[in-house]
């Protein structure tokens, strides 16, 4: 009779271990909580086809997305600060409605050069542009002589950049010119350009050259708002 209990006491014992298993969750379950990055090409294509005339960023779409490779990816949807899911946010739906006002937001500058910044500051916006393209001589790139000591010193030189020569492209005049931040930023998307298409790095070199602190070429000229 102790046996028999004994065998009865085991074999609950085991049936409460199955339970037990069996109630347990299961392991090494993969969950996908990835988000999309934001996309350069969305971006061109959108800024291309909505900001167009008086409202337009880029002449064409590799200067965009040369650009737009150095741009800080960010979050899709956001619409501040200097990256590029700001400015695919505002190059979206907004600059489809409005291309007047969201347009400049979105384009490489991230706002007008005498504003505040939408998605990022123009003197910012720029020096990151422009240290990631021509180098700097803390970090030289390969064949390409550096303007700017670090990003910090670009940043402090563009401090004292003519704002008032707006940047602005249009099919009669589709390059800033003078002495200004306007004009170094767009020899800045320039260099991105030709960075982009591979086997250029003179003409890269060339417009890191006019994007310099003291420029030289079509920036060296006196600025014309």
């Amino acid at each position: 009779m102790r046996n028999l209990l004994f065998l009865l006491a085991l074999v609950a014992c085991g049936g409460d271990d199955k339970k037990t298993v069996d109630a347990a969750p299961p392991a090494d379950v993969a969950v996908d909580t990835a988000t999309a990055a934001p996309s350069a090409m969305a971006y061109c294509t959108d800024i291309i086809a909505n900001c167009t005339g008086a409202n337009a960023q880029y002449p064409s779409l590799d200067q965009c997305l040369g650009t737009a490779a150095t741009f800080p990816v960010g979050n899709v949807g956001e619409q501040v600060g200097n990256t590029l899911g700001c400015r695919a946010y505002h190059a979206g739906a907004p600059s489809q409605t409005l291309p007047a006002m969201h347009c400049i937001h979105a384009g490489p500058g991230g706002d007008q050069t005498n504003a505040a910044g939408t998605c990022g500051d123009a003197c910012t916006s720029f020096c990151n542009l422009e240290v990631k393209t021509c180098g700097t001589i803390a970090v030289p790139l390969p064949n390409i002589t550096p303007q700017y000591q670090d990003l910090a010193a670009c940043v402090t030189a563009c401090g004292n950049f003519n704002k008032a020569n707006l940047y602005v492209l249009n099919t009669t005049q589709p390059s800033p010119s003078g002495d200004s931040l306007a004009c170094r930023l767009y020899h800045a998307t320039n260099a991105a350009f030709y960075t982009k298409l591979g086997g250029m790095v003179n003409l890269v070199a060339t417009h890191c050259t006019h994007a310099a602190a003291t420029p030289t070429g079509p920036c060296s000229g006196i600025a014309k708002p």
